[in-house]
This record gives structure tokens, sequence and C-alpha cells, in this order.
């Protein structure tokens, strides 16, 4: 009869502990938590739109880890740096692809480029930013002179890739 008293002690023994790790676990998550700061990562998607050819500044919207509206400043041709309320982010690409149709009975212009992109770096809330993607561009314009901006125009990008925040 101790034989069948003993195993029972043990498993009593062995809820206990479970139980304290149970009401622990949450307790040390969130210091964890705590203790690795804001950082976030996760997929972030970028929308960049103008409807001017010489808007040296369209919109760029955030969706993802960092949900915002701002701006886009053009430093080179493979450089850009997004300007948000808290904070900027510096953006490499470079073009894998480009396209264009152009049809002078209609004045219709298209451009495509697909290409990739590294974030660089990040200043204020995006210091230590990190990230890489993939981007779509594409422009389309109705105006026959090259002289005169068009009469219509519509620059699209969307960007999407990882983010570590």
């Amino acid at each position: 009869m101790d034989a069948v008293k003993e195993p029972k002690r043990l498993s009593v023994l062995a809820l206990a502990v479970m139980l304290l790790g149970v009401f622990l676990l949450p307790v040390s998550s969130a210091a964890a938590s705590q203790s690795a700061g804001s950082h976030s990562a996760g997929v972030q998607r970028f929308l960049v739109l103008s409807t001017h050819p010489s808007e040296n500044t369209p919109t760029v919207l955030g969706f993802g880890p960092i949900h915002a509206k701002g701006i886009d400043k053009t430093i080179n041709n493979h450089k850009d740096v997004f300007v948000f309320p808290k904070g900027k982010l510096v953006i490499k690409h470079h073009a894998t692809s480009r396209h264009h149709f152009s049809d002078p009975t209609t004045c219709l212009f298209r451009e495509r480029e697909r290409g990739h992109y590294r974030i660089a770096r990040g200043t204020g809330a995006y210091a230590g930013a990190r990230g890489h993607g993939h981007y779509h561009v594409t422009v389309t314009a109705i105006g026959c002179s090259r002289h005169h901006p068009p009469s219509t125009f519509v620059l699209q990008i969307k960007a999407r890739g990882p983010i570590n925040l």
C-alpha cells in the first residue's frame, strides 16, 4: 500500500510545480518583453503616390510596424529618404527590370520598373531600422509634348518586405 501512496505524492508534487510554472510564465514573459524595449518586426508595406511629374516630395504611406503618412525625398537615382512624423528612413534601391510603352496617336506613356530596396538606416523612432524587399513602380501619363508637362500623370510605387525596428 505504501507503493501506491508514493506515486500519488509524486504526482501532487509534479502538479504543484506545473501550476507554479503556469503562474510564473506570464510574469517572466512580461518582464522579457519590457526589457526588449519597443522593438518590433514584421512585414512593412509602402505606397508612394504622386499626380504631378515635377513633384519633389510625393506622399508615402506606411502600413505595418511603421503605420504613418510622410513624404519621399529623392536624393539620387538609387537613394530616397522617407520622412515620417516620428523619424526618417534612408532607402537604397536598384532596378532589376524596366519597360516603357508610348503611343504617339493617343499621347499615352507608360513606364514600369521592378527592383529591390534596402533600408540603410533610420532616425528618431526608427533608429536602428533594418529591412529589405521588392518594389514596383508604375508611371502613366498623357502628354504629347516633351516641352510641356503631361495633362494627366500618375506615379505609384508599391514596396513590401520584412522590417526590424
